[in-house]
């Protein structure tokens, strides 16, 4: 029997953010552009309508704060996702819908009550209830466990609100997908919980088990052959099948995980502008959207403060040069920018000075940092200790710094033991080291007063600098 598990270059992906499905004209918008894609497979990941995240985080914080508005909070949110589908949907759809969404505010009205009255005594009634269950889980219905899952030790308040947050992925996923059905594509949804998994990897950051999360998506592809499917973005599971959520910008690092996963042809990321600019347009009026940009070019260029993906989306992706496409949904006459492997020259021989920049960020309100004197010369550790005191207080992109050649295989792989599970995990991308190099240092007394020389020095074709220091005396300038 042939396998009903299909991957590889049928499926696209699109995400879509909470601005893009904010209401039911956009959800239906956003339907008809899924039926108009000709791919044979499509994976579609979705966020929470707008501002609906930022509501169920605000319903949490009101319950532990004793705050009974929560409850009229809750309503709000009930209301919203009825009037949508009463927009949206009818018949049978629109029943199976409400029932789903009724069962879960109110067993979110019990949870949050139970935050309301106190950890404590829950834990109590848990314990008891569990013991006058003889401990079996069988007899744990689906809200009493996840009432104890928000005072589970070693857990508690972060699954619970990732658990709470999560619903408004999981009804807006249903709600698209019954779109789609009604629109007579075959269609079904995925809560993206049973399938993607990930492990905590430091302050607001996960790692994607991509071999579990894998088997997981086999299995339920096995169970569930449709060619369209709806995902829910920003949510997903530990290894213990605890709810969690990918942080910030979760729901694009969804979709591009999933693209992995599925070994798709493109990732699509739908959102409010036409694209990627070469510079902020709010600063530079002349700034165009850029066509292409290469997967280091975005990575570089969201690292310095511009608004392209957040860098960690670009990871899972670029192991099968699975290009990413942003585009306008309010645009859909915008080609949009094209993030890929290596992107293409246009007019590559007309090519001047003007335009070898091909764009520009700034990140603001920054302060430069020097440590120097004579004491340090020669002084094993200083390097150390200086950034171990401020480790808790900064985050860098990269570091580099300089070793005599002789040394340099032996300080790489000392780099990479050290650091092989972030490099594993795609947080570190890679330990380089460049062989035969010098440090060129310009000793010039004027140079403060000419802040922009180093880009006209580095803009000349024999210069190819691959590290600068200006340090803050503006004394000199130096370059690998």
């Amino acid at each position: 029997m042939e396998s009903s598990i299909v991957k590889g270059d049928t499926w696209s992906i699109h995400k879509f953010g909470g601005t893009c499905v904010g209401t039911s004209q956009r959800i239906q918008n956003v339907a008809n552009i899924v039926m108009d894609d000709s791919s044979e497979r499509k994976l579609v990941v979705v966020s929470a309508m707008s501002k609906v995240t930022d509501m169920m985080y605000d319903l949490i914080e009101k319950a532990q704060s004793r705050d009974d508005s929560y409850l009229l909070a809750l309503d709000a949110v009930f209301e919203k996702h009825k009037l949508t589908a009463l927009d949206l949907l009818d018949g049978e759809e629109l029943a199976s819908f409400l029932s789903t969404l009724t069962l879960d505010i109110n067993n979110l009205k019990a949870m949050l009550r139970a935050i309301y009255i106190g950890f404590n005594l829950l834990y109590s009634l848990f314990l008891s209830f569990m013991r006058n269950s003889s401990g079996s889980s069988n007899n744990v219905d689906t809200s009493n466990a996840l009432i104890f899952l928000c005072c589970s030790a070693g857990h508690g308040t972060e699954s619970f609100s990732a658990f709470v947050a999560g619903h408004g992925e999981l009804w807006s996923a249903q709600i698209l997908s019954s779109v789609l059905r009604k629109g007579g594509v075959d269609c079904t949804w995925m809560d993206t919980r049973d399938v993607l998994i990930v492990t905590p990897a430091g302050s607001n950051q996960v790692d994607p088990d991509y071999e579990e999360s894998e088997q997981r998506l086999d299995n339920w592809l096995s169970k569930n052959p449709s060619k369209v499917v709806v995902a829910t973005g920003f949510i997903a599971s530990t290894p213990q099948n605890i709810p969690t959520t990918l942080k910030r910008d979760g729901s694009d690092f969804s979709a591009a995980i999933m693209g992995a996963l599925f070994r798709a042809r493109q990732v699509t990321i739908w959102t409010d502008v036409d694209g990627v600019y070469s510079a902020d347009p709010r600063k530079v009026s002349e700034a165009v959207i850029l066509n292409t940009l290469s997967y280091q070019e975005a990575w570089e260029m969201s690292y310095f403060g511009a608004n392209v993906l957040h860098p960690r989306t670009i990871i899972p992706v670029m192991q099968y040069d699975i290009p990413i496409v942003i585009r306008n949904i309010f645009n859909l006459s915008a080609p949009g920018t094209k993030i890929c492997r290596e992107p293409v020259l246009e007019n590559e021989e007309k090519q001047t000075l003007e335009t070898y920049v091909k764009g520009f960020a700034t990140i603001d309100n920054l302060a430069l940092v020097n440590v120097e004197g004579t004491g340090m010369a020669g002084v094993p550790g200083t390097a150390s200790a200086i950034f171990g005191a401020v480790k808790d207080a900064s985050s860098e992109h990269s570091v580099c710094f300089a070793v005599p050649e002789k040394e340099v295989k032996a300080v790489a792989k000392a780099l990479e033991a050290r650091f092989r599970q972030a490099l594993n995990a795609g947080r570190l991308s890679q330990v380089m080291s460049f062989d035969s190099r010098q440090i060129f240092a310009l000793w010039f007394v004027w140079l403060k007063f000419k802040p922009f020389l180093n880009l006209v020095i580095l803009g000349h074709e024999n210069l190819k600098s691959q590290n600068l220091a200006v340090p803050m005396s503006g004394l000199f300038m130096a370059f690998i």
